[in-house]
């Protein structure tokens, strides 16, 4: 009988292989090794599975991505200026006239639109020139429709703390107007303060809404 290849030290996907298991598996003549994920899990796979690829996932770590999913904003730095300038007249177009959109409740259905001049992306872009560099179109003023004294190309920061759906959050006896604002005094990503006020349930830590769904200001949001 042919002696098994050396898999130590083997790197496949996700894994690397440590060491021979002294386990067989029934019913079947490959030998097993023991592999260990970036993520730290531990696992038996076959040798055959190792070498040909098939078992480079761990879907330990991977159903840990699924449940905890984090959207990336686009990096605008990596597309022309008219590429992002269309990108953004056409967004703004959809939040207004498609009501499948997930945003609709906020935009479309609240009956903010945008000037009929706009249908055409040339006035738009002759209205408000090109988008600068990591920027979006936002509304100064977010109860009113889309306009060239109405918009301007504002950072994410801006829009953020532009928002309809903005909320207020108190962590640990302060008070900011914004997660960015917050994780920028704490040295940490609004990603990690939604964390420490929703998923973690931290008693000091915790935010308000400041409007209902409709965009109305809320009575108890002073």
């Amino acid at each position: 009988m042919a002696k098994a290849k050396d898999l130590k030290g083997l790197r496949v996907g996700r894994w690397k292989v440590l060491e021979q298991s002294t386990n067989k598996k029934e019913n079947s003549r490959l030998q097993l090794w023991v592999c260990k994920c970036k993520c730290g899990a531990l696992k038996e796979l076959e040798s055959r599975g190792l070498v040909n690829g098939r078992d480079s996932k761990c879907y330990v770590c991977g159903s840990k991505r699924k449940r905890k999913k984090i959207v990336v904003p686009m990096d605008r730095t990596k597309h022309t200026p008219l590429e992002n300038t269309r990108r953004s007249w056409q967004l703004m177009k959809s939040r207004c006239s498609n009501k499948k959109s997930d945003v609709s409740p906020y935009y479309g259905e609240r009956g903010i639109k945008y000037d009929e001049r706009w249908e055409k992306f040339e006035n738009f872009l002759s209205d408000m020139g090109m988008c600068p560099g990591n920027r979006t179109l936002d509304r100064i003023d977010s109860n009113k429709d889309y306009s060239k004294d109405n918009c301007r190309w504002a950072t994410m920061l801006t829009q953020n703390r532009n928002t309809k759906r903005c909320k207020r959050w108190y962590i640990k006896g302060l008070v900011f107007e914004s997660a960015a604002q917050a994780g920028k005094h704490f040295g940490v990503s609004d990603v990690a303060i939604h964390y420490w006020c929703v998923d973690s349930r931290k008693e000091d830590c915790y935010s308000i809404p400041l409007y209902d769904e409709n965009g109305v200001k809320l009575k108890d949001a002073v």
